[in-house]
């Protein structure tokens, strides 16, 4: 299992033969299944990581209801893909799974600094593709 961020977005964007990856971008290319504004904000992605591991791992406590209930889908057994933006971050985490593999992968918010909502009222939220 891979739990570490993906630094190297262009690995992601290049990566054409790895069946993961392509999966992972057909599954962005769908319509997003489920979005919901969060409460949960991060000052790096790998507080979320972190978070995801050590509930997956050692069944630890999710106070927060939206949260816990993404974990939760996070673990079910099809492809997906549990996109979380927080505000005062200028990328978005793809918590992705395929098959056995878990991927993590941070990208550029180039497109979202464009977008009205997401400079006036700055959610934290997630969304959900399979």
């Amino acid at each position: 299992m891979d739990n570490d961020i993906l630094k190297n977005n262009l690995e992601f964007i290049t990566d054409e033969e790895n069946e993961t990856y392509a999966e992972i971008k057909n599954m962005l290319l769908q319509p997003c299944k489920m979005i919901q504004k969060v409460s949960l904000s991060v000052n790096s992605y790998q507080e979320v990581v972190d978070l995801w591991i050590n509930y997956k791992n050692n069944n630890t406590e999710i106070q927060d209801y939206l949260i816990k209930s993404a974990f939760i889908f996070h673990k079910n057994q099809f492809n997906h893909i549990l996109l979380y933006h927080s505000n005062n971050l200028d990328s978005t985490l793809l918590m992705c799974k395929v098959g056995e593999k878990y991927k993590n992968i941070t990208i550029d918010n180039d497109v979202m600094k464009n977008i009205d909502y997401f400079t006036n009222f700055r959610p934290n939220f997630i969304a959900t593709y399979y």
